[in-house]
């Protein structure tokens, strides 16, 4: 599928964030990445508007409302609506009365999405609910040509596997802090998802979309009794899909306190991903060395291998020393834990043999004021206990969406010997500010 990107250059920065939510198979064409010196610039936007974009999504605000150029693209979209007898315009508002400044009566007849919020979370459901919108529209198109006596969307839906997918990482977005201890009400999260989608669903009941996605198993670790929802268990397959962005200005942080000939313990978890996956580029780059890394993550082990692979590593000119933790593999996780019910995780023995870490990089799921560091399984707790207690020093890795939820067994406490990085927003610094004199360190990434 391929996109054409209509805005004022005032937006570049809201396009740039958009796009870095779209899925990679959404082709997207801007004017600052496709348009090189010599081209025919008429000619050649008018071709991408008229025949090679699939559709054109218009960001309006003032300034769009008021350009020569993005009036023609217009006109080109309304052109190739004509010829081609489908809809292929999408207007996205971004300032309310851009549309009357336009001073295109019949686009004001349609309906558009807003985005007159700039926060990452509300930038994240605009983009979210766009994808929705172009593959519940591709797929309508399809199943017009196949079927054109279908008329309801239920059916649609069925073969709109990536109109689902969407839809469930907005509805997890929504239900990641509710919890066992504080589950939310069907007619609340309904409210909710109406809410922050910015769209209407034509055609199902949000109870029937929301039983296509339990059916087609596409919330996993989300519990569901028919009155109440909560997350069960934060699963791996879309934990690495919401909060990205926060994780990775945690990781960067941690990354640097990462010297050459370090021995590091890695725990399994998405925000400790994102910190191998800096490490990485410094491996690359040739400015970390001589790192000896001891996991029971599965993903950070085939991060680590495959960026060995494709830079053509070998045991003499690797970087980084891997050591993969004994136990069996928790599939919601990845992690490997302690197959025992002993005292200690997966991490003690080689630990150990290695005379402990400098540095322990560990998870979390709920960060409290009251609660302290909390995670689901206890046979979690040893391995996160075992890195605090065999680390010279210990880095806890969490995002802000974990403030103020607090899960079943706690690890840590903020009065140990811990580093706590988390990424600044009103939550954390509520948090930093009520914690400063009595955590060991807060580091507001």
């Amino acid at each position: 599928m391929r996109i054409f990107l209509s805005h004022s250059s005032r937006q570049k920065p809201l396009i740039r964030e958009i796009r870095r939510y779209f899925p990679e198979h959404v082709d997207t064409w801007i004017d600052e990445q496709n348009l090189f010196i010599g081209d025919d610039v008429t000619q050649t936007l008018k071709s991408e508007v008229c025949e090679k974009s699939d559709y054109l999504l218009l960001f309006l605000d003032r300034d769009a409302a008021e350009s020569d150029w993005v009036k023609k693209e217009v006109n080109w979209a309304l052109e190739a609506e004509r010829h081609n007898n489908r809809t292929i315009l999408l207007v996205i508002l971004v300032d309310s009365d851009a549309l009357d400044k336009l001073g295109m009566p019949d686009l004001s007849q349609r309906r558009y999405l807003k985005c007159t919020d700039f926060s990452e979370r509300s930038v994240e459901f605009v983009a979210n609910s766009i994808v929705a919108d172009l593959f519940a529209l591709a797929c309508r198109e399809l199943e017009n040509i196949n079927n054109p006596n279908t008329e309801t969307q239920i059916d649609l839906l069925k073969n709109a596997d990536e109109f689902l997918d969407v839809i469930a990482q907005k509805c997890i977005s929504i239900l990641f802090p509710y919890r066992r201890e504080n589950p939310i009400s069907k007619e609340s999260f309904f409210d909710l998802f109406q809410k922050n989608s910015n769209e209407e669903i034509a055609g199902i009941t949000l109870s029937e979309l929301l039983d296509e996605l339990f059916e087609r198993d596409l919330l996993p670790g989300v519990a569901f009794d028919g009155h109440e929802l909560y997350v069960l268990e934060e699963h791996y397959r879309w934990k690495t899909q919401i909060n990205l962005e926060r994780k990775a200005a945690v990781a960067r942080v941690a990354a640097r306190s990462v010297r050459s000939g370090d021995t590091i313990a890695i725990d399994a978890g998405s925000a400790t991903d994102a910190l191998v996956k800096v490490l990485c580029a410094r491996f690359v780059s040739r400015s970390l060395a001589n790192i000896t890394i001891v996991t029971n993550s599965m993903s950070a082990v085939e991060i680590l291998l495959d960026t060995a692979d494709i830079h053509g590593m070998n045991q003499h000119t690797c970087p980084f020393e891997l050591f993969l933790v004994g136990g069996y593999v928790r599939p919601n996780t990845r992690a490997l834990v302690n197959p025992d019910d002993g005292e200690s995780g997966a991490f003690l023995k080689t630990l150990r043999k290695l005379g402990g870490a400098d540095i322990g990089f560990v998870g979390v799921n709920g960060i409290d004021l009251k609660a302290g560091m909390t995670t689901h399984e206890n046979i979690e707790v040893k391995n996160k206990q075992d890195i605090i207690s065999l680390s010279k020093k210990t880095m806890i890795l969490g995002d802000s969406s974990k403030v103020g939820i607090v899960e079943d067994r706690k690890f840590a406490c903020f009065d140990d010997e811990i580093s706590l990085v988390i990424d600044q927003n009103d939550s954390s610094k509520d948090l930093y500010d009520k914690l400063y004199d009595n955590c060991s360190e807060i580091i507001l990434a």
